[in-house]
């Protein structure tokens, strides 16, 4: 089942859940924010959403893997669960910043190059660029402004091992998720950074593109 599918399902029809997910879409959320939002796009008051109704839906939501909750005390917590937070997005029709995450090589001149490529191409502009590299590269690169981060892993990880860049990118991902629409350029790096790019495009539900020769930028994802 692909996640439109999965989305449609788990909403089936009931405008309370897509107004919850809207909602969720912001971060986690307790209960009575949830009960208050319903409130407010009904216009109705706030003991007019029961218990009954509210736990409900959320129920329904999170039984079809959406979302996922929490007790702490007296209140329950609920968010989207970040696998599931750029589905819904573009479900919803809902627009976030992009991000850019890619890797660095020895072309001093990649981030420009990336930038170019990006502007050229008007579906999308990201806010900020993250790029992978190891120590030695960092110190070739020019052009690094205050919207690019660099980060540095040891040359064992990212030239020879997967699981180490993949869960390394992972927590990045999910840091920036909630607030930015994730883009992966998998053109430069190792075959390791390209497979872990790759790789968590589709788990997270991201785009994923390839920039050719010709500068081209082809969408792969």
């Amino acid at each position: 089942m692909s996640a439109v599918e999965l989305i449609e399902r788990a909403i089936g029809g009931v405008e309370s859940r897509r107004i919850l997910l809207e909602e969720l879409l912001e971060g986690e959320k307790t209960g009575l924010q949830l009960r208050y939002a319903l409130a407010k796009s009904f216009g109705v008051g706030l003991d007019e959403v029961s218990d009954a109704r509210l736990y409900h839906n959320i129920s329904q939501l999170e039984e079809a893997g959406l979302i996922r909750c929490r007790r702490e005390w007296k209140d329950k917590f609920a968010e989207i669960i970040p696998q599931m937070i750029q589905p819904v997005r573009d479900y919803l029709g809902i627009k976030a910043p992009v991000m850019y995450i890619g890797a660095l090589e020895d072309d001093p001149y990649v981030i420009r190059r990336v930038r170019q490529v990006i502007f050229d191409n008007s579906r999308v502009k990201p806010a900020s660029y993250l790029f992978l590299g190891s120590e030695s590269v960092k110190g070739k690169v020019s052009g690094l402004t205050d919207d690019v981060q660099i980060m540095v892993l040891p040359d064992r990880i990212i030239n020879y091992s997967f699981d180490g860049v993949y869960e390394a990118v992972r927590v990045e991902v999910e840091k920036y998720l909630r607030k930015h629409e994730i883009v992966f350029d998998v053109t430069c790096g190792s075959r390791f950074t390209a497979m872990a790019f790759y790789g968590l495009a589709h788990e997270y539900g991201c785009k994923c593109f390839y920039i050719m020769d010709d500068n081209r930028l082809i969408w792969i994802k």
